[in-house]
């Protein structure tokens, strides 16, 4: 009878823990590997490649890398284009912490209008899942993506989402209204995407301030 009880009182122990040490495991799912700041160029085409991408660094901007910041351009070949139309820039300051912008330029002539669709975050999901690859420490690369697919994405507005993820504080913003990027407006040539990355909240405040 004692044998029986001790039985029941395992097994009553194993049926309570299971579920902790579960939770526990899922708890230390590992983040996306955060990069050495300011990225290296290697670290840029490492990222492109993991993520399956067919783009090549084909210029960075000499005269924008400093032992603090790099600028890489990076040729998309199904723009058409054979310049560089994504931008990626790091910086690791005192005052900003690590801090990555990604861009992605739009050509008027790539925008077919009216459209038989309307934009969505899908169009830029790529830009979205490589900015947390080089960025790291998000839960994993659509964190992002998945943030901004929660919501309406707003055709009237150049903030299109900001908040705080599992990697830093995230803005995403548009160089003009959507609702205005007919090729026959007027305006400049190009609008373009624009993925910021920081560390905490304050650090991406005093960006926008300077």
């Amino acid at each position: 009878m004692m044998r029986l009880s001790k039985l029941h009182t395992r097994l009553l122990v194993y049926a309570v823990l299971a579920p902790v040490l579960l939770l526990a495991a899922c708890q230390k799912q590992e983040l996306l590997p955060k990069p050495e700041f300011p990225l290296s160029e290697e670290a840029v085409i490492a990222a492109v490649t993991a993520q399956g991408l067919d783009w090549t660094v084909s210029w960075n901007e000499q005269q924008g890398q400093t032992d603090t910041k790099t600028v890489y351009s990076l040729l998309q070949p199904e723009s058409g284009r054979e310049f560089g139309t994504v931008f990626i820039t790091s910086s690791q300051t005192e005052e900003l912490g690590r801090y990555l912008g990604a861009a992605l330029v739009i050509s008027r002539t790539q925008l077919q209008w009216p459209l038989e669709e309307p934009h969505s975050w899908e169009e830029w999901k790529d830009l979205f899942k490589l900015s947390a690859r080089l960025y790291g420490g998000f839960e994993d690369e659509e964190e992002i993506y998945r943030a901004c697919a929660k919501e309406e994405l707003p055709l009237e507005e150049t903030t299109l989402w900001e908040g705080a993820l599992t990697g830093g504080y995230c803005r995403v913003k548009a160089s003009a209204p959507i609702q205005d990027w007919s090729p026959f407006a007027g305006g400049g040539l190009t609008y373009n995407i624009h993925v910021d990355l920081f560390e905490r909240e304050d650090a991406y405040h005093i960006f926008t301030q300077k």
